[in-house]
C-alpha cells in the first residue's frame, strides 16, 4: 500500500469517527459501557464510595465537567425537588459527579474548596475520569446517565440550561423506573 493510499483510509477513518462522534456513538474500539462500572471515587471530604453502594434502586449520575458543572447543581436539584418522596425513601440516589481529569495537581486543594462545604451536599469528584472513561460523556455539557435499579443503563442524555419540556420527559423516564 502506497503513502497515499494509506493517507486516504486514515483520513477516512477520521472522518468517520467524527461522524459517529456527532451522532452520539463511540467511534469502533471505544464501546460505551451498558452496565454501572464497578469504580471507588471519594467525594469532596475525601470520603470513599463505591459502585455498590448505588445498587439496587434506579440511579442518576449528573456529570459535568468543568463547562458542564455549571447545569449539574441545577439538574440534581431539579431532579431532587421533583422527586423528593422517592429520594428520602431511597427508592432513587440522584449523585453529582465532578469530571476532575486533567486538574493540574498544584490546583487540586482550591478546586476542593470550591465544592459546598455542608457534608450533605456532597458530590463525587473523579479525578481519574473513570464515569467519562465508561460513558463517554459530551464534553462542556452536564449528562445525564440514569441507570435502572439492575445497574443497566437505561437512558444517557446531554443537557444545559433546564427547559420545562426536558424536565418533564425526564421526570417521564425516571417515573416509569420506578414503577
Amino acid at each position: 500500500m502506497n503513502i497515499t493510499n494509506r493517507s486516504r483510509r486514515l483520513g477516512w477513518l477520521l472522518l468517520a469517527s467524527c461522524v459517529l462522534v456527532s451522532l452520539g456513538q463511540a467511534p469502533p474500539g471505544r464501546a460505551q459501557e451498558t452496565e454501572l462500572i464497578e469504580f471507588k471515587i471519594k467525594d469532596q471530604f475525601d470520603r470513599l464510595y463505591t459502585d455498590r453502594r448505588f445498587r439496587g434502586s434506579p440511579l442518576v449520575l449528573v456529570w459535568g465537567d468543568r463547562y458542564g458543572s455549571e447545569f449539574s447543581g441545577l439538574w440534581g436539584n431539579a431532579l431532587r425537588d421533583s422527586l423528593a418522596t422517592e429520594v428520602r425513601s431511597y427508592r432513587l440516589q440522584i449523585v453529582e459527579v465532578a469530571h476532575l481529569k486533567g486538574v493540574p495537581f498544584f490546583i487540586k486543594g482550591k478546586i476542593k474548596g470550591s465544592f459546598p462545604s455542608d457534608r450533605d451536599d456532597w458530590l463525587l469528584t473523579d479525578w481519574g475520569g473513570a464515569i467519562n472513561a465508561a460513558y463517554h460523556c459530551a464534553p462542556d455539557s452536564c449528562n445525564l446517565l440514569i441507570f435502572d435499579a439492575k445497574g443497566k443503563l437505561a437512558q444517557h442524555q446531554t443537557v444545559g440550561a433546564i427547559t420545562e419540556p426536558e424536565l418533564a420527559a425526564t421526570l417521564t423516564s425516571l417515573r416509569r423506573l420506578l414503577k
